[in-house]
């Protein structure tokens, strides 16, 4: 451009290099660093998506398919996975409509997902028709389970487990469920580990065994599920069926927490509140419970309000204590409405 129009000075040269070759390469690292960290995609081997469930699929929509990485495959399982972290609310708020997204990309490649989509979103409105296509993806789940797939085996327990209130023409049976999830964590599924870690723990199907339960929380962590090393966190951290320790609960959490689970994000927080395993920082604990609250989670968010109105690990700000108090207040937290009464309204 400046060799066009006028004669070119070593200072042009230099703002010519630098506007072309440091813009491109900026750009480009940029670029990069971004697919990695937050898209969750190794460019390294453009081919290969990774698998991890919180990197990969808790971005905004507008990342969730990134224009210049088309992926052709997806993972059935983190896509199923996802889809569960959405019905269930894991994330802080619960999204039928994402969860639905994950089923569908899923079922391009999955029959245990073609199946799941029509027994957790039954499609048409004519109830007859409905049970008719349920029952189908049930019986089609069934033998997919029956011949030994572990991820369907998995699906068919969780389903069964939940019932009516993930699936509105399933029946429940827990302990059928917790049969079929117990097969699945044989094989070496890590969310099937998870569930039959978690009957045990709480002792509602089967009889109460926490030791067995941390060893298989343990075993599911290790696998990389963030719930999982959220579980077994709290597990060290109470001391219930292992020894306990602060500083492993702290270990885990933090695992977790990376991973972008809103549960271990908010224990994680209060760790570094509480100096419980750790120095006590507040402004990690403020971090901490902010990202936790981006989320939408009640809890994270009535921590976050309260830091803001105390002034901890932050400038004091009640407008914006007033702000997140009134979200967490919104889905129903007492402990907020409360805290709005004594600190705003009374003062008014």
């Amino acid at each position: 451009f400046f060799r066009l129009f006028r004669p070119t000075p070593p200072l042009f040269f230099f703002v010519e290099w630098l506007v072309v070759h440091q813009f491109l390469f900026v750009s480009v690292g940029t670029w990069y660093v971004h697919s990695f960290v937050c898209v969750g995609i190794d460019l390294r081997q453009p081919r290969r998506v990774q698998t991890s469930l919180f990197l990969m699929c808790n971005l905004p929509t507008n990342y969730s398919r990134p224009r210049l990485l088309q992926r052709s495959v997806r993972d059935p399982v983190a896509e199923i996975l996802c889809a569960v972290a959405r019905v269930r609310g894991w994330w802080g708020k619960v999204s039928p409509n994402k969860a639905k997204f994950h089923l569908r990309h899923a079922a391009k490649c999955s029959e245990v997902a073609q199946c799941l989509l029509q027994l957790w979103f039954p499609g048409p409105a004519d109830m007859k028709q409905g049970q008719a296509e349920s029952d189908s993806a049930l019986s089609r789940l069934s033998g997919m389970a029956k011949a030994g797939d572990a991820l369907a085996q998995w699906s068919l327990g969780y389903t069964m487990d939940l019932g009516p209130e993930i699936a509105p023409a399933v029946a429940m049976d827990q302990a059928q469920g917790f049969s079929w999830c117990v097969q699945a964590a044989s094989q070496g599924l890590a969310m099937a580990i998870n569930t039959q870690a978690f009957h045990l723990d709480n002792g509602d199907v089967v009889a109460k065994d926490l030791p067995a339960a941390v060893q298989l929380y343990h075993r599911a962590s290790e696998l990389g599920f963030c719930v999982a090393q959220k579980n077994l966190g709290l597990c060290y951290r109470t001391g219930e069926g292992v020894s306990k320790s602060l500083e492993e609960s702290v270990q885990w959490f933090t695992r977790a927490a990376v991973q972008g689970l809103p549960g271990a994000q908010v224990e994680l927080a209060k760790c570094y509140l509480r100096g419980e395993g750790v120095a006590t920082d507040h402004r990690m604990a403020f971090r901490w419970t902010a990202r936790a609250a981006q989320s939408g989670m009640a809890e994270a968010q009535a921590l976050l309000g309260e830091f803001y109105l105390r002034g901890y690990g932050t400038a004091a700000c009640k407008l914006r204590a007033l702000r997140w108090l009134r979200c967490a207040a919104e889905k129903g937290d007492d402990e907020s409405q409360q805290l709005i009464n004594n600190e705003f309204i009374c003062e008014a």
